[in-house]
């Protein structure tokens, strides 16, 4: 009964090989599903600062009189703050899936967000880049960065 007795050291070597390997699969599952998480935090907060950055260009604009513009980036602030929340509560999952959905139905919204994000974004880094240094300006120069 040799062919018996293999055949069960085999299924519980496999056993044992199929357990070790699920452990660590599952320990990196829950790693990247926590920094998805976070990252969908870090999400929420950027769009809730948005929304921030709204209303206080609304109220900017209602000082000057500019009231129509001014219910203009109410709502888009109204919008952020949905956004936001909405980032919240949804499972990562969730939000992958309703993003492909609104993709699919309005592609021109989804590509002139993209192209507005990366404007801003590009703006940002432009204005957060050091002036280039001169090498023809010493640093005790009193002149250096005028």
């Amino acid at each position: 009964m040799p062919d018996k007795e293999s055949g069960s050291q085999i299924r519980e070597l496999k056993q044992q090989v199929v357990g070790q390997t699920k452990r660590p699969l599952q320990q990196a599952r829950d790693r990247a599903g926590s920094s998805l998480g976070e990252s969908k935090e870090q999400l929420a907060e950027q769009v809730e600062g948005l929304a921030s950055a709204f209303r206080r260009t609304t109220e900017q604009l209602r000082d000057e009189d500019r009231t129509t513009v001014a219910s203009l980036t109410e709502a888009v602030a109204r919008q952020a703050d949905q956004a936001a929340n909405y980032l919240r509560r949804a499972d990562i999952r969730a939000v992958r899936q309703d993003f492909e959905q609104l993709a699919r139905r309005r592609p021109a919204l989804v590509l002139g967000g993209a192209l507005a994000l990366g404007l801003v974004t590009a703006r940002f880094l432009k204005s957060s880049k050091r002036p280039p240094h001169d090498p023809r300006v010493g640093p005790g120069d009193p002149y250096a960065g005028a």
